[in-house]
């Protein structure tokens, strides 16, 4: 079939599922029949046809920035950084299924508008709409679909770290001698909920009669911290170390320490 406009002519051809006159292409079809082709499947795939999956920790509340385990990061809520995170965990989108997607007849996939769908923060759940792109046989056509993550909680190596240097090996005992007031250790709270620094090594907190007991994993961050509240107020610092355990056949010991302030 052919049609003549303005002296030249051009071929037309039917759709072959509906009947429309079309321009030739591949497939034979209109726009509108080649846009019943589900895109929504590829783009909802997981990894290994799983579920749409993002980790977080569940300790730091950092999300799993790569596969490997090893680089958890801070993101707002709906912030674009978010957005960028979970469009990388959908497969047809980062090239990394292009052999599934190309076997469904789609040649290229390429969001247009991402936008973030409420849940409730309680649900384990990350929702986003996306206007898609999709070139299927030479023609283009446009799907806005819902696509769902699922949070699950994996613990970042940092935390794990820290977990199993749970056992202790160095404790700040401070106490205020002086019984008919608190004024000095309310100076030294006020300066340690101040200084988010200090509290980073902090494993446990243990509150005392006449003060509090700080646990460290390690005697230079006690040393640290005790030099830390030293230049707050003037107090006197007592270390004493007691043995734990002994391995003579490696030489190594267990031993703890305690710095009284």
């Amino acid at each position: 079939m052919t049609s003549v406009t303005s002296g030249l002519t051009t071929s037309v051809i039917p759709c072959c599922t509906c009947g429309t006159i079309i321009a030739p292409n591949s497939s034979n079809q209109c726009a509108s029949c080649l846009a019943t082709v589900d895109i929504a499947s590829l783009v909802r795939r997981g990894p290994g046809g799983c579920d749409l999956v993002v980790h977080q920790c569940r300790k730091c509340r950092r999300y799993e920035r790569e596969s490997n385990n090893k680089h958890f990061i801070y993101l707002e809520p709906e912030s674009p950084e978010m957005m960028a995170l979970l469009l990388k965990q959908i497969p047809a989108l980062s090239g990394k299924s292009t052999q599934y997607v190309k076997r469904a007849g789609v040649q290229a996939l390429q969001v247009l508008d991402s936008m973030f769908i409420w849940t409730e923060p309680n649900s384990m759940r990350q929702r986003l709409m996306l206007t898609i792109k999709a070139d299927i046989n030479d023609v283009s056509i446009q799907q806005r679909i819902k696509v769902e993550f699922i949070v699950r909680w994996k613990e970042c190596p940092d935390c794990t770290k820290e977990a199993r240097q749970s056992t202790w090996s160095a404790i700040v005992q401070l106490r205020q001698k002086r019984d008919d007031s608190r004024k000095g250790l309310l100076i030294l709270e006020l300066a340690i909920a101040r200084n988010a620094l200090m509290r980073k090594h902090i494993l446990s907190v243990q509150t005392k009669k006449a003060g509090f007991d700080f646990y460290f994993p390690t005697p230079d961050k006690a040393r640290h911290f005790t030099q830390y509240l030293s230049k707050v107020a003037p107090m006197r610092i007592k270390t004493t170390q007691s043995l734990v355990s002994e391995d003579k056949t490696n030489n190594t010991a267990n031993i703890r320490h305690t710095l009284a302030c």
